[in-house]
């Protein structure tokens, strides 16, 4: 439950992004790993563990500040220029940008590790308290991730929370209004980047390593494929498609391991078709995810309910 809390973190981020202004992202992995790579590469004391000459050993909060702004200061450039796109071609700069990430990391061993990675992480720790264990390690994470719920809350429910949602409706029409869309979506991107930044930072402490599988493409479309089904529409759809995150490659597996009738050395093959198949049919027939059939469904229920008369009777 404590990868479902930093799940619920990052997802929150990707929902202020891609559900409250309506922009594509399949980058998101890539955001991770700036605060995933900048907290173990600043914070492990070991040089063994990450194959280069230099340990920093510093205090895990500096790498994950550092990890935070290094996020903030890409999403800002990157923002500035692939923010003017719209639908899949921002889609596809965003797979681009994934691309090239996964790339700097399997291949920047000197600072990355490379396939390897970097192993011999500190637990996370901040003063003289020390998240070593598994249950202090699932408070932080969950501690995090609400007060970063709370903030997206209060957010999605101010000025720039409705600049965001009228961005989201129609740009043309937002811009229309005043409304500078290009700086409101260049803030969106920087706030999701901020969020993915601490995901990952966590992430790292709390696995004990970084390695680019952790932060690929294949990421940015289960965070994707999550927030689907959960709902982008809403931000409290979050603590649906965060369990959804953890337990639906699972789930996947389980399906085709039980699938009658299909060789055995062709069964591992049938999950990434029933993930191709939902991340298709979600989309095309239940667009508002579980949070959009909830919804749904509450209102339509009172139609069926029996109501008494104004007399009573």
């Amino acid at each position: 439950m404590t990868l479902v809390g930093l799940y619920a973190l990052t997802l929150t981020g990707f929902i202020i992004f891609s559900g409250y202004t309506g922009q594509v992202l399949l980058c998101h992995g890539t955001l991770m790993a700036f605060g995933g790579y900048s907290a173990a590469i600043l914070s492990v004391k070991d040089p063994v563990a990450r194959e280069v000459a230099v340990g920093y050993g510093l205090p895990p909060i500096v790498g994950m500040v550092v990890g935070v702004l290094l996020a903030i200061a890409f999403t800002y450039v990157i923002g500035k220029i692939i923010l003017r796109l719209r639908s899949w071609y921002l889609a596809l700069a965003t797979i681009a940008i994934a691309v090239i990430a996964e790339s700097v990391l399997d291949g920047w061993v000197e600072v990355t590790g490379g396939t390897t990675g970097v192993i011999g992480i500190p637990p996370f720790s901040l003063g003289g308290l020390v998240f070593d264990s598994v249950e202090s390690f699932y408070i932080l994470a969950w501690v995090v991730a609400l007060g970063g719920w709370v903030f997206a809350l209060h957010l999605v429910n101010s000025r720039p929370g409705r600049a965001f949602g009228a961005i989201s409706r129609d740009e043309v029409a937002a811009s229309t209004l005043g409304i500078d869309v290009t700086k409101y979506k260049v803030q969106a991107f920087m706030l999701c980047g901020a969020y993915a930044a601490v995901s990952g930072g966590l992430y790292v402490h709390f696995m004990g390593s970084a390695s680019p599988d952790a932060f690929n493409l294949l990421t940015s479309f289960k965070i994707l494929m999550a927030a689907i089904l959960g709902g982008l529409g809403t931000i409290y759809s979050v603590f649906l498609s965060a369990p959804l995150m953890k337990f639906l490659p699972e789930l996947l597996a389980l399906i085709a391991r039980s699938v009658p009738f299909v060789p055995i050395d062709i069964k591992p093959d049938i999950k990434p078709i029933i993930f191709g198949l939902l991340f298709i049919i979600v989309p095309m027939y239940f667009a508002g995810g579980i949070t959009g059939i909830v919804t749904t469904i509450r209102r339509k229920l009172p139609k069926f309910m029996p109501t008494r008369s104004k007399r009573g009777y």
